[in-house]
């Protein structure tokens, strides 16, 4: 095998497949009082496919490509996952992290992994540089609204 083994590289062939068939369904919101999602974010194959191949094109734009240590703070949502096939498309190297973990033991695992991406939502950002986490990241990407802090935007 040529190309790249790793759980993205199957996507392309699942588009062709199955272009129509939900590839990913995200819970929505909460509707009021009755607990039920007031609307689900679904992609199909085609659009997953699509979509992460688009926003990997706009990551390797800014330098984010094969071999990248690139922290991943975002919530689970449908960028996450859409970002997640980018970055595996692009042969980056994803660092996750659990948001449980204690802060000082977060610090210690990203100073040792020496990211040199950072991609989050904006708490995360705030939180990276208010307790200087990961200061060998150089490019910041942001998931949500950009503040302060430079860098782009998902």
């Amino acid at each position: 095998m040529n190309g790249p083994c790793n759980i993205a590289a199957r996507l392309p062939e699942l588009a062709r497949e199955r272009p129509d068939q939900i590839a990913i369904r995200c819970p929505g919101r909460r509707g009021a009082g009755n607990g039920m999602a007031a609307y689900d974010v679904t992609l199909d194959y085609r659009q997953l496919d699509a979509r992460s191949d688009a926003m990997a094109t706009g990551l390797a734009g800014y330098g984010i490509g094969r071999g990248v240590r690139t922290v991943v703070m975002v919530r689970p949502s449908p960028e996450f996952f859409l970002l997640m096939f980018a970055l595996f498309k692009l042969g980056a190297v994803p660092v996750l992290v659990d948001p449980g973990i204690d802060k000082r033991a977060l610090k210690q695992c990203l100073d040792e992994a020496q990211p040199e991406a950072f991609i989050g939502i904006p708490l995360a950002h705030v939180a990276r540089l208010a307790l200087r986490w990961a200061p060998s990241a150089t490019r910041l990407v942001t998931v949500g609204r950009r503040l302060g802090w430079g860098g782009t935007t998902l």
